[in-house]
């Protein structure tokens, strides 16, 4: 069973002195910061919630980049042919800008029309205004992120499995839902930092904006991560996502063990919900594999087709297929790759929690790899790309 996918957009909401109107900006699920009036409210209650039931549905990224507006106002995000999954366009502030700056918006209620402007003020803030009156509320960048369930988890292989298991132990874990993307990393360019991907960035083409950043080198890797705040995901935390959970109750997570038999897959508790363990296992293969795990036989396909298919039990996705995945190896830090890829075939004994191999940081070619007793990658080819993502952690107090 899967958990319930924590990336709802919420904007907090303070009424003043009005619980009407908390209420309902509540059912429209956005949790807002009421900042403040400019004038008592004369328009109906209910209209201000379905503009912010608009507002909530574009950041969360239900945006059309081939919109003309982008293509009038914001042509370096415009798209002719956009394939783009609405994850990858959840909580981009420039775009959400630019289509809510510049779009003629209204509401019915009833009979009634009433038109509405949204802009953007300082930070995540925008002003809502309706027949003269507006209210501000703040925008909360969460849609990219997932945080692990308190409780025990399976770690990486050891010869001892009791040792395996570890616990969170209070600690609170907040993990980038997808890897890194090349519009990611050139918002980090803009702000000055990673200078020496400039050009590189500048040449990233429109189609590959959304594609994940495979060229960088571990150090680059750490300072995207810095910059906000963050840092590389550690391999222990990624075996717990990557295997499945393993009990039959979301709750039991938080003291109970898992399953020693537990799924090294995150699809589901069963095995054969994994595409890797029933072609192993004898079933030819299905274009409709590659909708849960990207391999070498899916390259022909749109790059995004695993979204949202491949999402994990966390509701964190590319955990499997895609680009191999660079991670901070604090108990093992000669296995900081895991390889599952589009650099192997679906058959191949890699698709699946535990594997690991090793990767010096120096280049991208097959020299810069340790792959030990796992296959190497593919032969046809010395150019190798290596995505990552970035966690933090909090302490309970």
């Amino acid at each position: 069973m899967k958990m319930k996918r924590s990336n709802q957009v919420f904007l907090l909401c303070a009424s003043l002195g009005m619980a009407i109107v908390a209420l309902a900006l509540w059912q429209t699920g956005l949790l807002s910061k009421l900042l403040g009036d400019k004038k008592a409210t004369e328009t109906p209650q209910l209209v201000w919630s379905l503009a912010l039931d608009e507002v909530d549905r574009l950041w969360r990224g239900d945006i059309n980049l081939d919109s003309p507006i982008l293509k009038e106002n914001c042509p370096e995000f415009f798209l002719e042919d956009d394939q783009i999954p609405q994850e990858l366009k959840s909580c981009r502030e420039e775009i959400f800008r630019c289509v809510v700056e510049n779009q003629r918006a209204k509401v019915k209620l009833r009979s009634d029309y009433y038109p509405y402007e949204i802009k953007m003020t300082s930070g995540k803030s925008i002003s809502l205004k309706i027949n003269k009156e507006i209210k501000y509320f703040e925008l909360k960048r969460n849609c990219h992120e997932v945080e692990l369930p308190q409780g025990l988890y399976w770690g990486n292989a050891q010869k001892d499995k009791a040792k395996r298991v570890w616990a969170t132990n209070g600690v609170r874990y907040f993990i980038d839902r997808l890897l890194v993307r090349n519009i990611d990393l050139r918002d980090v360019v803009k702000a000055g930092k990673l200078k020496e991907l400039k050009k590189k960035v500048d040449n990233i083409k429109e189609g590959e904006l959304y594609q994940p950043a495979g060229f960088l080198l571990p150090k680059q890797m750490e300072e995207y991560c810095h910059f906000h705040g963050k840092q590389i995901l550690s391999s222990r935390v990624r075996a717990a996502l990557t295997f499945h959970h393993g009990r039959k109750k979301h709750e039991d997570i938080k003291d109970q063990a898992p399953d020693w038999n537990t799924s090294p897959y995150p699809f589901g508790m069963r095995k054969e919900e994994s595409p890797s363990y029933l072609v192993k296992h004898g079933t030819p293969f299905k274009k409709e594999f590659c909708h849960k795990l990207r391999t070498k036989e899916c390259l022909d396909f749109n790059p995004f087709v695993s979204f949202p298919g491949g999402l994990g039990w966390s509701g964190v996705a590319e955990l499997l297929g895609g680009l191999p995945e660079y991670v901070r190896g604090e108990e093992y830090p000669r296995r900081n790759i895991h390889p599952s890829s589009i650099y192997y075939s679906l058959k191949d004994d890699v698709h699946e929690a535990g594997k690991r191999i090793f990767w010096n940081g120096r280049g991208h070619r097959r020299i810069d790899f340790n792959f030990a007793t796992t296959k190497p990658f593919e032969a046809d080819k010395d150019h190798y790309e290596v995505g990552f993502r970035c966690m933090r952690m909090e302490f309970s107090k």
